[in-house]
């Protein structure tokens, strides 16, 4: 299945809206905690690392720093949330991923449009997934912890 054809299938659709409300969950817990203030950049470089876990291809060296370690830690949450779609039936490790190459594709079209604003997708993404309804099957913060396999 091609990018276009499955941001226009609802099943798919909505595994990358949960992926995005995962997102932006652990950008509001990670400003109102204010130990970072996350850029799109971050979590462009968060959904690779995500897709590189996928492929079982682990982090060189350790993150150094609050950022990084957040973009690493959101790596974690969304490889795991793509496992567990994948464990659930709900698509195959291969879709998992091709749904993360979606969310990329979206953070490269707001940060167009909103004209080098380093938070141009993260804002509009908060306010996206607050008028639809937050579907993140995690609270902030979960999985932060959990380790890549």
């Amino acid at each position: 299945m091609g990018k276009h054809d499955m941001l226009r299938d609802p099943h798919f659709t909505s595994l990358i809206f949960r992926l995005e409300s995962r997102i932006a969950g652990e950008d509001r817990a990670a400003r109102e905690a204010g130990s970072v203030a996350p850029k799109d950049s971050a979590v462009k470089s968060a959904l690779r690392k995500a897709e590189l876990a996928l492929d079982g291809k682990l982090p060189k060296k350790p993150p150094s720093g609050a950022l990084e370690e957040w973009t690493a830690a959101l790596a974690r949450v969304l490889a795991n949330a793509c496992r567990d779609m994948t464990a659930a039936g709900e698509a195959s490790l291969k879709e998992s991923a091709a749904c993360l190459g979606a969310v990329r594709g979206s953070l490269d079209i707001r940060r167009e449009m909103a004209g080098g604003d380093p938070r141009g997708y993260l804002d509009f993404l908060a306010g996206f997934i607050a008028e639809a309804g937050d579907t993140s099957e995690a609270p902030p913060q979960a999985g932060m912890s959990d380790p890549l396999p």
